[in-house]
């Protein structure tokens, strides 16, 4: 009986080491694969996101449509296309859409450049001059040796921020290449206008004397070249850098600010600008920053991961209005740390065809692109982001932040020169009512001070109506900025009554 007892117990003890190691490994497993299992309920949850709330987005800043794609382990795991494509003709936007990626383009003339650094053809801390044979830097004051291709790729080569003019696709007087970098085709020449390195500039021209390198060291076609050595074997089977009649069926019909067509345009310079793409196009090029479950490496063997590693490494602080979106550009990307390590790596595209972002966190393996057909999508893209970073659980406070810090701004603003113009108002009619306001614009008391509020009046309506205050106001806060608008043009006119209309006091005789 002991004996049949002992040997239950030995049965049960074993069972319960069993057990015991059985939970451990898979305690074990989970903990291996716990990244993955979050970034799984994360899609799924942000996903429920999209679909619910995107629409009441979009239609919050009026946007027409957009399509967003989301890369999870270096894959993309979803992409979805909400509202319109062409309002007027009511086609629903779908994934295969095709835009202009504006100023993304910068990204991949990264990605050519580097792919000519790997084959031995070009040394990023040579100058560029040295690449150049038909084409040179006009006359400065500055040592264009200085200029080298790492400053060209990190805006901090010295040349100037400039917009190149727009054309029809196939207008025969649209410049060439080498004379819209000597100033031919609307933006400035590209020639420095400070010592190179020594500040971040965000310079358009910069990047087209890269093209220029491209072609000159490769002896191709800009275009013909990131075809066949970037876009062809990454797969990105529905992008090009020529606006051809297949790709130009597949465009979306992009909205300006007034909400009227924009014609489709090219620019004579490619390399900053000019790729036409799609979001599952984009999000396989984020994808390929990061390993992914195959355990491919960053750079998909189409350029290595050492180059994508000096890519994505700062180079250089940002400055002016950039420094609110990040605090480093490294080469031909802006970046980011974040307070947990991570490192952000994104870049915008504005034109007057739309606004778009694509954005990527390589350590995490996740990525977001957003793409809208409307000149005013910032307050849309801020939001989709913030919502984006909040359900990945990191802070970074980047695009949403500026947009979040110019609400408030705006409403304490509006609240400001609506209650100012309240108090003007009742003053005024006061005035009126009881015969103290009389029309006497250069005479009358208090002249200094009246002359003073005449000159603010008229200071504050120059300003609005006479610079790009109202177009940067808009592009922060499309929502804002008509009403805004009205409550400046109130308080001007109201301030610019009180000048014109003197207080008088009546006199009143007392007979004693």
């Amino acid at each position: 009986m002991q004996k049949k007892e002992r040997t239950v117990k030995m049965k049960r003890k074993n069972l319960a080491i069993f057990w015991c190691k059985f939970l451990f490994l898979i305690f074990t497993i989970s903990l291996s694969f716990s990244g993955n299992l979050k970034a799984n309920d994360f899609g799924q949850e942000f996903a429920i996101y999209l679909e619910e709330k995107v629409p009441l987005v979009l239609k919050r800043y009026d946007i027409p449509g957009a399509t967003i794609a989301l890369i999870e382990n270096g894959e993309i795991k979803a992409i979805h296309a909400y509202g319109y494509a062409n309002i007027e003709q009511e086609i629903p936007m779908v994934t295969d859409h095709i835009f202009r990626a504006e100023s993304i383009t910068k990204m991949f003339t990264a990605w050519g450049i580097m792919n000519l650094v790997e084959s031995g053809k070009i040394d990023l801390d040579n100058p560029a001059e040295d690449y150049l044979t038909g084409w040179s830097f006009s006359d400065t004051e500055f040592n264009d040796r200085e200029i080298t291709i790492r400053k060209l790729l990190s805006h901090s080569s010295g040349l100037p921020f400039g917009i190149y003019n727009t054309y029809t696709p196939g207008d025969e007087g649209m410049p060439s290449l080498k004379e819209s970098l000597s100033g031919e085709a609307g933006a400035p020449a590209a020639k420095p206008v400070q010592e190179p390195g020594t500040s971040f500039i965000y310079s358009n021209p910069g990047f087209g004397v890269l093209e220029l390198v491209i072609e000159e060291v490769s002896g191709d076609n800009y275009a013909d070249f990131m075809e066949r050595e970037i876009l062809d074997p990454l797969g990105m089977n529905n992008s090009a850098f020529y606006r051809t009649q297949d790709l130009s069926s597949g465009m979306v019909t992009n909205y300006d600010q007034n909400k009227e067509h924009v014609q489709p345009y090219i620019e004579p310079v490619k390399g900053h600008g000019e790729l036409h793409t799609t979001a599952e196009d984009l999000a396989i090029f984020v994808a390929a920053w990061m390993e992914n479950l195959q355990s491919e490496k960053p750079g998909r063997g189409i350029i290595l991961p050492g180059s994508i590693h000096q890519l994505h490494s700062p180079e250089i602080k940002t400055a002016g209005m950039y420094k609110y979106f990040s605090d480093s550009y490294g080469l031909g990307h802006f970046v980011e740390k974040l307070p947990g390590g991570q490192q952000v790596v994104f870049h915008a595209g504005e034109g007057a065809a739309g606004v778009n972002i694509v954005c990527g966190i390589p350590e995490m393996g996740v990525g977001i692109i957003i793409l809208t057909n409307s000149k005013t999508s910032w307050q849309f893209l801020a939001s989709v982001l913030e919502n984006w970073i909040d359900y990945l659980g990191v802070e970074w406070k980047g695009i949403s932040h500026i947009f979040s810090m110019a609400k408030i701004v705006g409403w304490v603003a509006l609240t400001l020169f609506f209650g100012a113009s309240l108090c003007l108002f009742w003053s005024l009619t006061r005035g009126f009512l009881r015969g103290h306001r009389i029309f006497k614009p250069l005479s009358g008391p208090a002249q200094i001070s009246r002359f003073i509020r005449a000159g603010l009046a008229i200071f504050i309506m120059g300003v609005w109506w006479g610079t790009s205050v109202k177009e940067i106001l808009f592009w922060l806060l499309p929502n804002l900025s008509f009403w805004l608008q009205i409550s400046l043009l109130i308080f001007s006119l109201l301030l610019l009554f009180s000048a014109m209309f003197a207080k008088e006091s009546k006199n009143v005789n007392v007979k004693v």
